[in-house]
């Protein structure tokens, strides 16, 4: 649950620093690609979310018992 967290964390630092750079600097979005700076924690943030739901999905899932 921690790593997901850290992966929503992440996003949302990155979402408040989209929102800073197009609301307050007023930057042009038609001007930036989707690959800029202010973009990228979103998207890492994202994919370390999914992989703490994968790993928690993994670890909760329940095991084989052996033949006895």
């Amino acid at each position: 649950m921690t790593v997901i967290g850290v992966g929503l964390l992440t996003s949302y630092a990155g979402f408040a620093a989209d929102f800073y750079k197009h609301e307050i600097e007023n930057s042009v979005a038609e001007i930036e690609s989707i690959w800029t700076p202010v973009h990228v924690p979103i998207f890492v943030g994202m994919f370390i979310a999914a992989i703490g739901f994968f790993w928690a999905l993994r670890r909760t899932q329940p095991r084989a018992l052996p033949a006895a």
